[in-house]
């Protein structure tokens, strides 16, 4: 069974106004925000000396870590 590879994005944004016509946007993104770390599949040689049988030692190739980022927009 191959182990899932969910990731949760996020976004939180808000308007202030300023004046009349003018307004700012700040936003927040974050990519990957549960930074759970998806698990690498075991290790399968079977013979007698091996000590790291069914041990994982890594993470799975695609996963990432979490990234965020501020932005903000001035409109007018």
């Amino acid at each position: 069974m191959d182990p899932l590879y969910d990731q949760v994005d996020a976004s939180l944004f808000r308007n202030f106004p300023i004046w009349e016509r003018l307004k700012l946007t700040l936003r927040l993104d974050a990519f990957n925000a549960i930074n759970h770390p998806i698990l690498g599949t075991p290790a399968s040689t079977a013979t007698t000396t091996s000590t790291n049988f069914g041990v994982i030692t890594g993470v799975a190739g695609q996963n990432t870590q979490r990234l965020m980022q501020i932005s903000g927009k001035l409109q007018f």
